[in-house]
């Protein structure tokens, strides 16, 4: 069997028959693709390979027993020293360039993907699927006034007004009884509730810490 391409996408059963044992069953299902395309994935978002021995890819031992011992969610495995032990995660690492919420959405993803029991695996069905459904997401940009931060809210578009306020608590820690939303300008708060999905960009305060005496005013 020849190898064509960067060893660290490969599926581990397929990893194991082209550089460890030859001896290994070369059955292969069409999905060890959807391996790969995982981590080209978690590259593509974390700047690193997913698996990465200490002495990198000359120690196909290591990574060989990575790829096949690690539990399922677990979408990263670093050895940080010589033969020291092997340190799993089922998250991206903090450094990745990615909102919190959108690490939500992209991490469950990237552990279906990543997964070698093909009972437990994605399907390339379940792929476009969910493929789909990430598509369809709406992004709001909220503005966080209290605490000066920027978050991105991800909501399905049949999103509900209440559904969407406990998104923003997800996000700001601010429940939805105490939510006060303002947009650039005044409207009434009915319009806001039925239209939300239409303003790119939200403002949340907390109603108990304002001392603020804002009103709503209908728009024409």
């Amino acid at each position: 069997m020849s190898l064509h391409g960067t060893e660290e996408y490969l599926h581990p059963d397929i990893y194991e028959k082209a550089l460890v044992d030859r001896r290994a069953p070369a059955n292969f299902r069409a999905e060890v693709d959807l391996w790969s395309l995982g981590a080209t994935f978690y590259h593509s978002a974390a700047g690193q390979t997913p698996f990465r021995p200490f002495h990198g890819r000359v120690d196909k031992v290591t990574m060989l027993k990575m790829t096949k011992s690690k539990e399922t969610g677990i979408i990263s495995g670093n050895q940080k020293s010589k033969d020291g032990e092997i340190t799993f995660s089922k998250e991206l690492p903090s450094k990745a360039p990615m909102s919190t919420e959108l690490r939500e959405i992209i991490e469950p993803v990237l552990g279906k993907l990543l997964e070698r029991n093909e009972n437990k695996a994605m399907t390339f069905e379940e792929y476009f699927d969910c493929v789909s459904s990430i598509r369809k997401l709406i992004s709001i940009k909220l503005l966080n006034l209290p605490e000066c931060k920027t978050h991105i809210v991800y909501v399905k578009p049949d999103c509900s007004f209440n559904d969407f306020k406990k998104s923003v608590e997800n996000v700001s820690g601010i429940i939805p009884a105490d939510q006060f939303l303002l947009t650039e300008r005044y409207i009434d708060i009915e319009h806001l509730e039925n239209n939300f999905m239409r303003f790119g960009e939200l403002y949340v305060l907390s109603k108990s810490e304002s001392d603020m005496d804002m009103t709503y005013k209908s728009t024409p």
